[in-house]
């Protein structure tokens, strides 16, 4: 699944991690650069994503109406027994999303500026 675009797609976008390597602070995404993170932009993305608390995250997913996207989560949701699968749906965009910040935040040993 590496190399495409998942969107709309919980299970491909799922697994996918911003870094390789998040003790070595090794961007996924180079854009034919360099794989480190200079700190400052570690840094930078941590002061906008720190903004974003639970709730504004679920509410971007709302409005983008992924709770709709994937029929094949929906599907599992209410195989699994969720009584309503189209929240639990965005409740699992949103955890999934927060532990990308949380992986930002936790990266090691970034590039000196």
């Amino acid at each position: 699944m590496f190399g495409t675009n998942p969107r709309g797609i919980y299970d491909a976008w799922q697994p996918q991690t911003v870094s390789t390597n998040a003790a070595n602070c090794e961007s996924r995404a180079t854009l034919l650069g360099d794989r480190k993170v200079l700190k400052e932009a570690q840094d930078l993305m941590i002061q906008r994503v720190g903004k974003l608390d639970k709730e504004t995250v679920k509410a971007i997913f709302r409005t983008a109406r992924f709770q709709m996207t994937d029929q094949a989560q929906i599907k599992r949701l209410r195989a699994k027994g969720s009584q309503n699968p189209e929240e639990d749906a965005l409740e699992e965009w949103t955890s999934t999303f927060l532990s990308r910040v949380e992986e930002i935040k936790t990266a090691k040993n970034c590039k000196a500026n």
